[in-house]
C-alpha cells in the first residue's frame, strides 16, 4: 500500500511553516528579528547572527592604560611622579610649570624650561596625554610654516618638541608664534635630542 497516498503531506508541511512563523513572530516582537530568526534556524545560524551584533558593554570597567586616548580627567589627576616608570628613559612635559623633565630609570637626571607651549583653548593647542619619540630630525622643515625646527622630537601628529624655530633666511620666529609645539631653547633641544631615542615615552601633563 502506498501510504503517501493515505498522508497529507503538502498540509503537514504548510502546518510545520505556521507554527514556525508563529514562533518567530512572537519572539521577534519581544526580542528582535535576528534573534528570533537565529533560534528558529538552529546554532549555526545563531553564531553568524550574534557576529553582527553588538557587544554588551563591560562590567565594573576594565583596569585603564596609559596611551593618547587616555582621557584628560585621568591625566589630570595623576602627578608627573606616578607616571614615572622606574626603568628607562621617560621624559614629562609639565605644561603647568613650564618644565620638562628627563628621567632614566626612575631617577632625574635633567630638567629644562619649556619656553612655549600652544594657546589653550585653541586648535594649536597642545595636547595632553601619553605618547612616544617617533621621529627624530636634527632639522625639521615645517611646510605650512615655513619654518625649521632644529632638534626636532615628533610626538604625535604635528606637534614636536624642539628648539627656537627660524625662518629660510635664518631669522628667528617672533616669541608670541607657536604652531602647538613644546619649544626649549636651541641649547636644551639638543641636549633632550641626545637624550632620547625613537620609542622613548613623553607624557604631556596639562591640568
Amino acid at each position: 500500500m502506498n501510504l503517501d497516498h493515505q498522508f497529507d503531506w503538502k498540509g503537514f508541511r504548510f502546518s510545520v511553516g505556521l507554527v514556525a512563523y508563529v514562533v518567530v513572530a512572537g519572539m521577534a516582537g519581544q526580542y528582535g528579528f535576528p534573534y528570533a530568526w537565529a533560534y528558529a534556524v538552529g546554532p549555526a545560524m545563531s553564531a553568524s547572527v550574534a557576529v553582527q551584533s553588538p557587544a554588551p558593554p563591560v562590567a565594573g570597567g576594565a583596569s585603564q592604560s596609559f596611551s593618547t586616548s587616555t582621557s584628560e580627567r585621568v591625566i589630570s589627576s595623576l602627578s608627573i611622579k606616578n607616571a614615572v616608570p622606574q626603568a628607562r628613559k621617560f621624559v614629562a612635559a609639565d605644561l603647568v610649570s613650564m618644565k620638562m623633565y628627563l628621567y632614566d630609570n626612575g631617577a632625574t637626571v635633567a630638567e629644562y624650561p619649556i619656553l612655549t607651549k600652544g594657546r589653550p583653548n585653541s586648535p594649536y593647542e597642545t595636547p595632553s596625554g601619553f605618547y612616544e619619540v617617533l621621529t627624530k630630525e636634527q632639522s625639521h622643515f615645517n611646510r605650512g610654516a615655513q619654518v625649521y625646527l632644529p632638534y626636532s622630537m615628533q610626538f604625535y601628529g604635528n606637534y614636536f618638541i624642539h628648539g627656537w624655530p627660524y625662518h629660510v633666511d635664518g631669522t628667528p620666529v617672533d616669541p608670541t608664534y607657536s604652531g602647538g609645539c613644546i619649544r626649549l631653547s636651541t641649547a636644551d633641544a639638543e641636549r633632550v635630542y641626545a637624550f632620547v631615542d625613537k620609542g622613548t615615552s613623553v607624557f604631556v601633563y596639562d591640568s
